[in-house]
């Protein structure tokens, strides 16, 4: 049995883009403050499955997205144990919260 323990959290103003660029990013982020606080397995809840594929099927260099889907693969590569579960948005309310919290303020990134 897996023990789930919520560890931290963040938030930020990305400025305008839409949903897909927005959650690529934070898993980008959300990765790099995992590794940098010393996480070493990791299960991360995505609501939209089009993350998950994304960031696991090879990258095409005119993807829209390929540069930031290259960082968080690189991410995905290191020395650790990384899962991308995905998750019906009803049961992630603590994403929506801080994703509601960086679009009402002008802060780029607050743990």
């Amino acid at each position: 049995m897996r023990m789930v323990v919520w560890v931290t959290g963040f938030s930020g103003f990305l400025g305008i883009a839409n949903n897909t660029y927005a959650e690529l990013m934070a898993l980008f982020l959300f990765l790099k403050l995992a590794k940098n606080i010393g996480c070493n397995q990791i299960c991360c809840y995505l609501d939209p499955k089009t993350i998950i594929d994304i960031v696991t099927k090879p990258v095409n260099k005119y993807h829209c997205y390929a540069s930031v889907s290259v960082c968080v693969q690189k991410l995905l590569r290191m020395d650790w144990e990384v899962q991308l579960c995905y998750s019906l948005k009803e049961g992630n309310a603590s994403t929506y919260f801080l994703a509601k919290l960086g679009a009402a303020t002008d802060d780029k990134f607050k743990i």
